[in-house]
């Protein structure tokens, strides 16, 4: 508990840093909407922790419920935009430069809002059709421990079957963008974050399905959610907030579009495309 609250304090500093320097390159270009998006999915895995360890009504449970799927959807979703977003402005595959859509910050939240929506139409129809609820198991005549019934099954898989699939497409679109050219090197950040969320999801479902014991569970998901906001936070944020306040020479619209190779050419990167992803904050783009 004590640690969830320092990585929300921290947060929210990344959020106040942010939001102070949100006309500087550097911010514009990474999606400063999306970012705040991010922020917020970051609090909420914070945040999930409280509600499962707190003690255990049907109202609890049901928050246990909708913030561990919800948490992550926001998180992932706002990844995987933002790294097709990258992937189809540079147009690894195309031959010709041309004009790409959907890139304003508005049309950004629009598909982002989307994607989040079909989780919570999940999570409500099953908050319909299969309340939630506190069960009562006795281990000994005279212990009573209660739980939500989600902890005694494997229940909680079916709001994380939705997140899991984003988090494959995440990692799909950070591997097709990790050659981007340096100014737009956020993209391989966030191919070691989808690498590190990977391993991390192999090992939270193994020790979850092995396990039965109830402390053991809701210890494993406090676990889960406070490390994929960890490295969420620094993967993606850090590095950021590094830049802004001790290398602000490099928080520059020359360093960001800058257009030097890697391995892969980007001679037919339409450079209009790059500016509409720097001023699409200021309403410079359009869906």
């Amino acid at each position: 508990m004590v640690f969830v609250c320092l990585g929300i304090i921290f947060t929210c500093l990344i959020a106040v840093l942010f939001y102070w320097h949100r006309d500087t390159p550097l911010i514009m270009a990474s999606g400063k909407e999306l970012s705040f998006v991010l922020l917020f999915g970051v609090v909420l895995s914070y945040a999930s922790t409280f509600a499962f360890v707190a003690y255990p009504t049907a109202t609890s449970c049901a928050f246990t419920r909708v913030l561990l799927g919800l948490s992550y959807t926001i998180c992932y979703a706002a990844i995987l935009v933002k790294t097709n977003r990258i992937y189809r402005v540079f147009n690894i595959h195309t031959s010709k430069p041309k004009k790409v859509t959907l890139i304003s910050a508005k049309s950004q939240l629009l598909i982002t809002g989307a994607i989040v929506f079909v989780e919570i139409l999940v999570l409500l129809l099953w908050l319909i059709f299969a309340p939630a609820d506190v069960v009562h198991e006795h281990p000994t005549p005279a212990d009573n421990v209660r739980s939500c019934g989600d902890a005694r099954g494997h229940s909680y898989i079916i709001s994380l079957i939705y997140p899991m699939l984003l988090m494959i497409a995440c990692v799909y679109y950070a591997v097709r963008t990790r050659k981007t050219p340096d100014g737009f090197n956020e993209t391989r950040y966030i191919e070691f974050g989808s690498y590190s969320f990977s391993i991390l999801w192999i090992a939270f479902i193994a020790m979850y399905m092995s396990v039965s014991n109830i402390f053991l569970r809701v210890g494993a998901l406090c676990f889960f959610s406070f490390v994929n906001a960890t490295i969420t936070l620094i993967t993606l944020f850090v590095t950021k907030a590094y830049i802004v306040l001790l290398k602000p020479q490099k928080n520059t619209r020359e360093n960001v579009m800058a257009r030097r190779r890697t391995c892969n050419s980007y001679e037919n990167v339409d450079i209009r495309n790059l500016s509409r992803m720097t001023s699409a904050g200021n309403g410079a783009s359009s869906s």
